[in-house]
């Protein structure tokens, strides 16, 4: 510090004026300390890229030759220095272990510095055409040359300026054709020094200070950002890794070896200390608290994001509070920043807090101090103005591109004025690009992005350069080397003495950034298809609301599939409990695949294995129920909320694209359970691999129908989607009405309904409380079966009536505690820790079990999937080793069963034990990741959220304890008959909705409907013309179409029908067929495959009357059913029935 205050600072002002400055000192392997330092001196000219004018480029040349030089004085000219350059400041002709460890041959510090006359900036030519890329290979080759003469002559000789010139005439080279060659070779800006023949290998200096310092120094001045952005990374912030390797090898082997967080840490700590290498001075250093860093300015870090780590207050503090007290964090800057005084001095952002203003203890007693303290508000401290310098903050990084909600967060947080964080709306991308506050200083609204931008200039201010600097840093450390001259200096010398020692040697550095990771934990996600015989059932039975919603998205899926410009769908399918939703999806989800699959007959370079559609949930039982995947695999996002944001890495990316770069439409089911920062997540993951850029596109311009009931379970403690700001505006709905699971039971159905929206402060109708005593009544009778579904809002009641039921219904109970890797039981102390999930696992027989973990969902062995348990499998030391379940649908465990040698041909699937046995990874849990147990529970009762989805014959549900909006309802919902609901309590108060939800559906834009085209009028009649391609095979599936019934008259041809087949199987209620085979359908033998036609007409009118009746032609409209409407007349010119037919059969040819 002496030397710094006495030669850089102040004082002899070596290196000029010295306005700010930051030193690291760091221990390398010689153990001796040195110094990494920029500093900032004070009016030194600025260099601005090649535009820089030419005074300009004289002024730096002028401050670069007052300050710096590579000058190396004989021994007769300056004895002093000459033996202090020779000693210290000259880089070692054979190169060291260092210089050469990225590189056999070629030194990282290039060395032997070029030859210049004068001090000039070396700006890179870039050659544009072949001619000049052969030309440039030619000027390489000459300066290799010329390098490798002047290292022969060196040994012989001190090298002087006659020696350099012989090599110009010797290439024919002028010395401004060697200047040329060295912009050549660079390929980023540099200063060349003034540098003699016989200082090639002498590093920059400052002659006043190498006189005073006698050690090597190496001095620079800052070109471009780049230069000082590598500079800062690679040395001023340079980590002490030394031991990376050793602890990255140690950790490699605790995971291997399934050890505990508590013995891993115990294990690395050892490695730590018995291997750390700490020379004398460091531990003097260390020893003695002297700093390893100085600077001119203060630091502080900004905690600025929400989910930034926070220190727990004292263990003494801890003990005396209340033990449901949640405060149990120490405040951080973030807190005292919202806890700022009122005053209008502290309308500023947290970036202006931090670094302008210091926290002070309320219990410290400052005596005369130069600024005001001031009080927070709530917490125990004080803010004061900073006398001196404001500091310099640090902040968390968010890349923009990968990871953009965090990014924007951390950017409003910093450098916009507010007072909580709920002044953000998200996504924070949309508030950033178009939100307004309220600015108390102006009295106005103003641009969210003006304000942060204008509070973001003062601190980075340089902020264009850096992502500059970042991107080429990124690319150039691909190569490792900045330019050609380390090559063209390179000695190329196979017997290099440290050639075998660097080959051996791996670089603890270079490793860490650079390695690649084997394991590869993307979910192999597959284009889904369901076969006819499958989906058909679904497609004949859909009611005519789902028809409608039907045909809306296949006519938007067939423009899609014609132009890919055309908006995308977003589309919200409501509706109550039973109304038909998951069924409409499947539907949807067939249809749209088979749709986009054309799109390899119109693209033939188009990947057969490409995904089209996608199906989503929440939960893994979801997604099971619908055919589909989790939304967290999907798309890589995090379970925990602290990683829901969490960006890919490039390879994960890379195959994330590769699956879904064609994707077209997304379904996301159980959308009421999908929390905002989820639903954020996902619109921030979709852009990112889809890579679509822009203010305007969300959710990576993908179409999106979106399928769920608000009213039914809300997220647990979060807030759902339809708060976010990527909904309202964003989609239009259309809900569902018709009751398909109770459509037998209307007075249940009509009760389910009132109780749907039912609001927490009206009362319920008597006639639907009186149902539910009812319900209560004949549950105390207990008329329902022993195994019927228990649902309870808490998971505590849950495990009570499963234990209840085990003892009831088993025998030969057995216990299964947690395994090691060694397979041995670990029991732990319960009492010890009571709210942690280590009681043993008891199971039996016949017992109902549901999977507690997404084990592979694309089989259907996810989370919440139930079945019975058939029996136990021993290993050789009578220890089970797998439990054999028959799940409740054969669909589950399908491909387990084809892999699976002991469950092939069977009806059961086999469960094994896993690391973690639960989707919810608390902490518990990760600190537990060497132990193994079976992912099940016990099933015979639930938790309200994980029913919801399933339907039943029977259910019981409690009441008492219902703490959310929905659940009483959803519980209500699960059973298709009044008969089959058992109330264990009645508490009508716990029956209520959020009543936002009503609010946030009448801002939503209706689905539009089409007109319809077939007309109700007295005057007119509507004909229905359809190709029907088989009228046994589609009968069906035709009647249940909502246009079929509103038909007045049906004209059919391709029946397929035979003389001898049984026409009356083929009445559809009020209609009367008329029909003719295909043989005798044709006057005159019609030759084309006459026996497979035929031709029938349906029709509600009296046949006699409707053949002497006469039409005209109103209007004709194509598509997939060709409807004819015609308007009933007497006209004799028009058409009669006979010829009407006559003409469609010809129509029907064409």
């Amino acid at each position: 510090m002496t030397f710094m205050n006495f030669f850089i600072k102040s004082g002899a002002s070596c290196l000029g004026k010295v306005n700010d400055w930051f030193a690291r000192i760091e221990m390398q392997l010689r153990g001796s300390p040195h110094s990494h330092m920029p500093i900032w001196v004070e009016n030194a000219p600025k260099y601005i890229g090649p535009q820089t004018d030419e005074k300009t480029r004289l002024e730096i040349v002028i401050f670069c030759d007052k300050y710096i030089t590579t000058r190396f004085p004989s021994l007769e000219e300056d004895p002093e220095l000459h033996n202090i350059i020779k000693e210290v400041q000259t880089h070692s002709r054979n190169h060291s272990k260092s210089c050469l460890k990225y590189h056999k041959t070629m030194c990282r510090f290039g060395f032997p510095r070029p030859v210049a006359r004068r001090t000039f900036i070396c700006e890179p030519i870039k050659p544009t055409t072949d001619e000049e890329k052969e030309h440039y290979k030619e000027i390489k080759k000459i300066l290799t040359e010329m390098n490798a003469t002047m290292n022969l002559l060196e040994k012989q000789k001190i090298l002087v300026w006659s020696d350099f010139n012989n090599l110009l005439i010797k290439y024919n080279w002028t010395y401004d054709d060697y200047e040329h060659a060295l912009c050549i070779v660079h390929t980023r800006t540099i200063m060349i020094h003034k540098r003699e023949p016989n200082a090639r290998w002498v590093n920059q200096y400052n002659e006043e200070i190498l006189r005073a310092w006698n050690a090597n120094m190496d001095i620079q001045f800052v070109l471009d950002p780049y230069a000082c952005a590598k500079y800062l990374m690679s040395y001023t912030t340079k980590p002490e890794r030394e031991m990376s390797l050793l602890l990255e090898a140690t950790h490699k082997e605790c995971r291997e070896g399934n050890m505990t967080v508590r013995e891993e840490m115990k294990k690395l700590t050892g490695t730590f200390f018995n291997h750390r290498q700490v020379s004398v001075q460091e531990a003097i250093y260390r020893a003695t608290k002297m700093p390893l860093t100085y600077s001119s300015r203060g630091f502080v870090f900004i905690p600025a994001h929400s989910n930034s780590c926070k220190f727990l207050k004292p263990h003494n503090i801890l003990k005396e509070m209340d033990p449901d007290d949640q405060n149990i964090y120490m405040s951080n800057l973030a807190d005292k920043y919202f806890d700022r005084p009122n005053d209008p001095e502290f309308d500023i952002c947290m970036a202006d807090f931090a670094s302008e203003y210091e926290i002070v203890s309320i219990n410290k007693n400052v005596k005369n101090p130069k600024t005001p303290i001031k009080r927070l508000q709530t917490l125990n401290f004080a803010v004061k103005k900073r006398v001196n310098r404001n500091a310099i903050i640090r902040y968390p990084y968010f890349n923009r591109e990968t990871d953009k909600e965090n990014y924007f967060e951390n950017l409003l947080c910093l450098y916009l004025p507010i007072r909580s964080r709920d002044d953000l709306k998200k996504p924070y991308e949309l508030f950033y690009q178009t939100g307004e506050i309220f600015d108390n200083r102006q009295q106005c609204n103003v641009k969210v992005k003006d304000v942060v931008h204008e509070n973001r200039r003062k601190f980075e201010t340089n902020i264009k350069e850096t992502g500059e600097a970042e991107s080429l840093f990124n690319q150039l450390s691909l190569t490792l080397k900045d330019n050609d001259w380390a090559e063209i200096v390179a000695n190329k010398q196979s017997n290099n003495i440290w050639s075998t020692e660097i080959e051996q040697e791996e670089n603890p550095d270079f490793n860490l950034i650079h390695k690649t990771k084997n394991k590869n934990t993307f979910s192999d996600m597959k284009q889904t298809y369901c076969t006819t015989n499958e989906i058909r059932p679904l497609l004949e039975s859909m009611n005519h609301e789902q028809q409608e919603i039907f045909y809306y998205v296949r006519e938007w899926c067939i423009k899609r599939l014609h132009n890919p410009q055309v908006e995308p769908l977003r589309l919200f399918i409501t509706g109550g409990a039973g109304t038909g939703k998951s069924h409409l999806l499947k539907c949807l989800h067939y249809e749209a695949t088979r749709i986009f699959s054309r799109k390899k007959q119109l693209d033939p370079d188009e990947n057969i294995n490409e995904i089209h559609t996608l199906i989503t949930a929440f939960t893994g039982a979801a997604a099971v129920n619908v055919g589909g995947v989790t939304i967290h695999s999907a798309f890589g996002i995090g379970t925990q909320f602290q990683s829901l944001n969490n960006q890919l890495s490039s390879d994960k990316l890379n195959s994330y694209r590769c699956k879904l770069q064609s994707l077209k439409l997304l379904f996301v089911d159980e959308v009421s359970l999908i929390q905002s920062n989820l639903w954020g997540a996902m619109h921030s993951r979709l852009t990112q691999i889809i890579g679509v850029h822009s203010n305007t596109t969300i959710f990576g311009n993908i179409a999106i129908i979106a399928i769920g009931d608000f009213y039914q379970c809300s997220p647990v403690a979060s807030s759902s989607i339809y708060s976010s700001l990527l909904w309202c505006d964003h989609f239009e709905y259309v809900e569902l009405k018709i009751n398909e699971r109770q459509k037998t039971n209307f007075l249940f159905s009509q009760m389910l309904n009132r109780i749907r929206k039912l609001k927490k402060k009206e009362d319920m109708k008597k006639e639907d409380h009186d149902v539910l005593e009812q319900c209560h009544q004949n549950y105390l009778k207990k008329e329902y079966h022993l195994e019927a579904l228990h649902v309870f809002p808490k998971n505590a009641q849950v495990d009570s009536h499963n234990e209840v039921m085990i003892e009831k219904c088993c025998t030969d109970i057995r216990s299964f505690y947690e395994v090691d890797a060694n397979q041995k039981q670990v029991q732990h102390n319960i009492s010890k820790q009571p709210k942690t999930n280590n009681k043993p696992l008891r199971l039996a027989k016949n017992a109902r079990v549901m999977i507690t973990k997404n084990i592979s969902v694309n089989d259907g062995l996810a989370n919440g999937v139930t079945g019975r348990i058939i029996d136990f499998v021993e290993d050789n030391n009578k220890e089970v080793s797998r439990i054999i379940i028959k799940f409740d649908s054969n669909t589950v465990g399908r491909i387990h069963r084809i892999n699976c040698q002991s469950c092939q041909g069977k009806d059961s699937v086999c469960v094994t034990r896993e690391s973690d046995t639960s989707d919810q990874q608390e902490s518990d849990f990760r600190s537990r990741k060497s132990t193994k147990q079976f992912p099940l529970r016990l099933s015979w009762a639930m938790t309200i959220h994980k029913a919801q989805g399933i339907t039943v014959d029977q259910v019981v549900v409690s009441t008492k304890d219902m703490f959310g909006t929905g659940m009483g309802y959803t519980a209500l919902s699960r059973v298709r008959t009044l008969e089959g609901l058992f109330l264990i309590d009645l508490h009508s108060d716990k029956f209520y909705c959020n009543e936002k939800i009503d609010g946030v559906i009448s801002q939503m834009k209706q689905m539009k409907k089409k007109e319809n085209i077939l007309k109700q009028s007295h005057e007119s009649i509507n004909i229905l013309f359809h190709n029907i391609e088989g009228l046994k095979f589609n009968f069906n599936v035709f009647t249940n179409h909502y246009i079929t019934q509103k038909a007045d008259l049906i004209c059919l041809t391709q029946t397929w029908i035979k003389d001898n087949d049984d026409k009356e199987t083929f009445n559809m209620n009020g209609y009367k067929l008329i029909h003719k085979s295909g043989l005798s359908s044709f006057i005159g033998g019609h030759t084309v495959n006459s026996e497979n036609r035929g031709v029938s007409i349906a029709t509600k009118f009296d046949s006699n009357s409707l053949c002497n009746s006469r039409f005209a032609f109103q209007r004709v409209i194509c598509c997939s059913i060709v409807t004819l409407l015609f308007k009933y007349t007497t006209n004799e010119s028009s058409l009669t029935l006979y010829t009407f037919c006559t003409l469609l059969e010809t129509y029907n040819q064409i």
